[in-house]
């Protein structure tokens, strides 16, 4: 009876030793709206969304007593640009009422206007504002310059948790999209 308890009490040692699993995080619906079929003429392309190096990391960023801390069990579902570019495209295509293509899309290929966004800060502070700062161009499929503009956003999260900051996170994207869509010519 001893033989089997020692490998029993082994067990529960190493379990109650476990780091936590974590938790996995998106800034993005997963599903586009109706206006993003992918059998709908593609008007608009967001070709490059490009993130701060300190932050382009599977793991959560925050700031912390002026210092980033890289939050091991707080994860980005996807990459950090990906996940960006895709809250983008379902905010633009809700907001245009149009498909809107993604990075590397065939479709984008066809589309009338192209859109680049450097996002330049990409802050978040438990408890604290979160901040999005970011440059973005339109131009039409040829190259010639329709629009570009720079945003600068501040939001605070409800409350210190990590789902609030990305919730805040989530609101300022959206606001960036609308600012976008403004923008992008009607016709």
């Amino acid at each position: 009876m001893r033989r089997s308890v020692v490998p029993m009490m082994l067990v529960a040692a190493l379990a109650a030793c476990a780091s936590p699993s974590p938790r996995f995080y998106s800034l993005a619906d997963s599903s586009l709206p109706a206006g993003a079929s992918a059998s709908a003429q593609v008007k608009l392309a967001l070709v490059a969304v490009t993130v701060p190096d300190a932050v382009d990391r599977p793991q959560l960023v925050v700031r912390q007593d002026g210092a980033l801390r890289i939050m091991e069990q707080r994860r980005w579902l996807q990459p950090l640009r990906s996940d960006i570019a895709m809250a983008l495209r379902a905010d633009l295509a809700t907001r245009l009422g149009m498909a809107v293509a993604g990075p590397g899309q065939a479709a984008g290929q066809e589309a009338v206007y192209r859109l680049t966004v450097d996002i330049q800060r990409f802050d978040s502070t438990l408890g604290g504002p979160a901040a999005l700062e970011a440059l973005w161009t339109l131009t039409r499929a040829g190259g010639a310059a329709v629009d570009s503009g720079r945003v600068a956003l501040s939001d605070r999260a409800a409350d210190g948790s990590y789902d609030a900051l990305v919730a805040a996170h989530g609101r300022m994207l959206a606001e960036l999209a609308t600012r976008i869509a403004a923008a992008v010519p009607k016709s």
